[in-house]
């Protein structure tokens, strides 16, 4: 049983957190996401796409097969995502110990870092994920060649 004093506690803190109301607040919220860019598909620049080129020979990616090829391409944008997060995450860290003498801006950058934390943990989950099917994409090209060498 709920003691009406937590009941009154749980009602108040409901009413504040139900979101933006207004259509100005809705739009600002809609755009959270997009501050830091890393909730956005990847855009390769000339440097990146050697470093993607040179993933996709060491994942597999250059095989005649299908599906190894599409499974290292998966692995291989994911591993350049999250080395786009680590690198936002370590620059927010960077900028929150330059302005430890400075507290609103501390905060700031603190609060950045933090959202870069989310983003890392995300992109860590996207390329487990992809690091999985690629071993598996593996493993069935193996069982193939295995097969049709024993024929």
């Amino acid at each position: 049983m709920t003691s009406p004093k937590k009941a009154d506690a749980a009602r108040v803190n409901g009413k504040k957190s139900r979101g933006p109301r207004t259509q100005e607040g809705k739009s600002r919220s809609s755009r959270n996401s997009t501050k830091l860019g890393l909730s956005l598909p990847i855009s390769l620049g000339p440097s990146d796409h050697r470093l993607y080129d040179d993933l996709m020979k060491l994942l597999g990616g250059c095989e005649a097969d299908p599906d190894l090829k599409s499974a290292a391409d998966v692995a291989a944008h994911a591993q350049l995502n999250l080395q786009m997060v680590r690198q936002a995450k370590q620059i927010a860290m960077r900028q929150a110990s330059e302005k430890l003498d400075q507290p609103l801006a501390f905060k700031k950058a603190i609060r950045l870092a933090a959202s870069c934390e989310r983003y890392e943990g995300r992109a860590f989950s996207k390329w487990k994920k992809a690091a999985r099917r690629l071993s598996e994409a593996h493993l069935r090209l193996t069982e193939r060649t295995k097969m049709m060498s024993e024929c």
